[in-house]
């Protein structure tokens, strides 16, 4: 209404309430310091910012991640996710989270992939036929070695078709090369190491050959001992 009564068709310029709430942009802002309550849910699409973030009840939850969700590795703690998605701290065992790579099976350690193993410092080739390696060794109580089949082991030398080296020609064999025939050189075993099972086999192999020489030499002796016997007589 005007001055005398009349109503009349006017822009509205009363006052909007004040409010700490304002917008800029696309962006709603409240610049005090009291709370923000939110009866339901808040659902955000893209990403939260935040300088501090307390839960002081209920479970901070991800729809689309689990315990069998792949992790990054790390060492110490770790914050995980259990089977219902909820986010607990847990050690990473191994120091390594990765399922792909380590695995724990009751008190058994796996590795799943066909990676190397080295344990021990100051390690800087590692040969490529070989999965472990350790630099100072191994103490074990006790150590089984695999044998792939019968034929790997000596006892061919008992064979009737084997063929004894005469002594003779062991005797230049070690003139000429310093070491037993079908046994690693000082050279080679500083070089190449050693393979256990294949020493274990030539050690076998010597031992048994050993043995048929002195079969051989009781039969030359016991019958140099009945030529002597009549030469005595």
């Amino acid at each position: 209404m005007d001055n005398f009564g009349n109503v009349i068709l006017v822009k509205n310029d009363s006052a909007k309430a004040e409010t700490t709430w304002q917008t800029v942009g696309s962006d709603l802002m409240n610049n005090n310091s009291g709370k923000v309550v939110i009866k339901k849910n808040l659902e955000v699409t893209n990403s939260l910012l935040t300088t501090n973030l307390t839960i002081k009840e209920g479970k901070f939850k991800f729809d689309n991640l689990s315990s069998n969700s792949l992790p990054s590795a790390s060492n110490g703690k770790v914050l995980t996710l259990d089977t219902d998605g909820n986010i607990i701290l847990a050690n990473d065992g191994i120091g390594n989270t990765d399922p792909e790579q380590w695995k724990k099976t009751g008190n058994r350690v796996e590795l799943q992939q066909s990676g190397q193993v080295v344990i021990g410092d100051g390690i800087t080739e590692f040969p490529a036929a070989y999965n472990l390696f350790v630099s100072k060794g191994i103490l074990a109580e006790h150590v089984r070695v695999a044998v792939p089949n019968s034929e790997k082991w000596a006892d061919y030398v008992f064979e009737p078709d084997y063929r004894l080296m005469p002594l003779q020609e062991v005797e230049k064999f070690i003139i000429t090369y310093g070491h037993l025939p079908k046994i690693y050189s000082a050279t080679d075993a500083a070089e190449q190491g050693m393979d256990v099972l294949e020493m274990n086999v030539k050690l076998l192999e010597k031992v048994e050959e050993l043995t048929l020489y002195a079969i051989d030499a009781n039969k030359r002796i016991e019958l140099l001992e009945q030529r002597l016997e009549k030469l005595e007589k």
